[in-house]
């Protein structure tokens, strides 16, 4: 899977979810911040624990950079 656009989702928790395509994912930093310029985050699909999936996803101050790796579900 790989799609260019993503949307970061406000959690209850005031952290974020990412979006890509119909998939989530939680971040691996477990805080992120959409203003952060410089640096790399790593985001983890939400099926990771329960299904196993080990996508990963990573963005640059907001933006997509690449998905790898195949969902288990």
């Amino acid at each position: 899977m790989h799609a260019s656009v993503c949307e970061f989702i406000p959690t209850k928790r005031g952290t974020y979810k990412l979006r890509v395509g119909n998939a989530t994912f939680w971040c691996g930093t477990g805080v992120f911040n959409p203003g952060q310029v410089n640096k790399v985050t790593n985001w983890y699909c939400s099926k990771k624990k329960t299904r196993k999936c080990k996508v990963v996803s990573r963005t640059l101050a907001g933006h997509l950079l690449d998905v790898s790796g195949e969902h288990t579900h």
